[in-house]
């Protein structure tokens, strides 16, 4: 196995991200489908959900759906590239995190007085399904995004 330095492997981390612009698949974005699967009853959309999860086989592409941002994983990235800033002084990742923030603006969860995210996808338990955007936690993030 060849010596991989730290370093290498976040830098090609990162290119990996931009390449892809930040987007990604989840592994319960299942119900992000064109096809209904909340349609066939309580426990199919659950069922896909899993099975996709464990599916060693990416078929996303046939199933109609597509990368996407993630709000968590926009704040998982912009504390990481903070962290990145603050160690390195490179202004391209000051850069990035204020792309972060300017895009984590646009994926707040609308009809809630403060600014609150949820993931991009909907999703079910044999209790309830949540729709895509659902805040999990609403949290007033002033001091973060500055409003």
């Amino acid at each position: 196995m060849p010596n991989v330095h730290f370093g290498d492997s976040l830098g090609n981390l990162e290119k990996h991200l931009i390449k892809n612009d930040f987007k990604g698949y989840d592994p319960y974005d299942t119900l992000n489908s064109k096809i209904p699967f909340q349609k066939f009853g309580k426990w199919i959309p659950i069922l896909a959900t899993q099975f996709q999860k464990r599916n060693p086989v990416n078929i996303r592409p046939l199933l109609g759906i597509k990368k996407e941002f993630n709000p968590k994983a926009l704040g998982l990235f912009l504390n990481a590239f903070v962290k990145q800033y603050h160690m390195s002084g490179e202004e391209h990742y000051l850069k990035e995190c204020e792309q972060f923030i300017e895009t984590l603006k646009t994926l707040r969860s609308k009809g809630y007085p403060h600014y609150c995210w949820g993931y991009n996808f909907p999703w079910a338990s044999p209790l309830k399904t949540v729709p895509a955007y659902h805040p999990s936690l609403q949290r007033i993030s002033t001091l973060l995004l500055g409003i």
